[in-house]
């Protein structure tokens, strides 16, 4: 009986634990929502899928938009996570030239 009433206890006291566990760990995110433009050397559908399956990935980017055409990425990021230059360097370690767009 002591072995059951000792299981309950515990179980107990972890359920009552968990919630505040878990409200720990969901801080909001720190800093503004901003975006860059970059002019990149991107030619074709290859360049696009290389920088998608890389850049959004990257700490505090939130949306990432890619133009061949035009050759830019478009880059929406947590600026209390992230930089440009950070950003930047994310980009060119894919291979690619960057510059920001103007």
């Amino acid at each position: 009986m002591k072995k059951w009433k000792i299981l309950a206890l515990s179980l107990a006291w972890i359920a009552g634990a968990a919630p505040a566990i878990h409200a720990e760990t969901k801080s909001p995110a720190q800093g503004k929502q901003t975006m860059v433009t970059f002019k990149v050397n991107i030619h074709c559908t290859t360049c696009k899928t290389n920088l998608e399956k890389h850049i959004p990935f990257e700490k505090g980017v939130i949306d990432m938009k890619t133009d061949i055409p035009k050759q830019t990425v478009r880059i929406t990021y947590n600026a209390g996570k992230t930089n440009e230059a950070a950003l930047k360097s994310a980009i060119e370690r894919l291979g690619f030239k960057v510059q920001k767009a103007e």
